[in-house]
């Protein structure tokens, strides 16, 4: 009877630690746009999202945003990341409102998490196509909060 338990509670703790890691928590500490130079240069009007968050869940690639602005609701997960490699998902969609003289600009992200990070911080990088191309860094925390799933259209 107490070896049941044991093994029982030892596989609850086991399901407990693989739920927490499911998503990340991220939160924006900078964001930065392309100067004429080619240098980076933080943006006036990309400020206001600051300390705002995400949430991806690492299997799936599904992202909730409701306070930062992305285009892009799901990334494909290249890899979930290791005790030696980044976690990585990419994502390009088709554009909207282009001409057949002028086709959309597709819209693309990539989100890198530095999943090797020792401690609970893991820094992220964001390149996107908002605002003409964005690089966003910050922050995630392995979470076992869940992103809504979305309803396929």
């Amino acid at each position: 009877m107490h070896l049941r338990f044991a093994v029982l509670l030892l596989s609850s703790f086991a399901a407990a630690s693989v739920v927490a890691q499911e998503t990340y928590v991220c939160q924006v500490k900078q964001i930065w746009q392309w100067s004429k130079t080619g240098a980076l240069e933080p943006d006036i009007l990309t400020q206001l999202w600051l300390d705002d968050t995400f949430i991806i869940d690492r299997m799936t690639g599904e992202i909730e945003s409701p306070d930062f602005p992305m285009r892009n609701n799901k990334l494909k997960v290249y890899h979930k990341g290791s005790t030696r490699n980044h976690f990585m998902a990419l994502s390009v969609t088709p554009g909207e409102n282009g001409t057949e003289d002028e086709p959309a600009m597709p819209d693309a992200a990539m989100l890198q998490v530095v999943e090797f990070e020792k401690g609970e911080d893991k820094p992220f990088v964001l390149t996107d196509t908002i605002a003409g191309g964005r690089v966003t860094t910050g922050i995630c925390k392995a979470s076992s909060q869940v992103v809504p799933t979305r309803k396929s259209e």
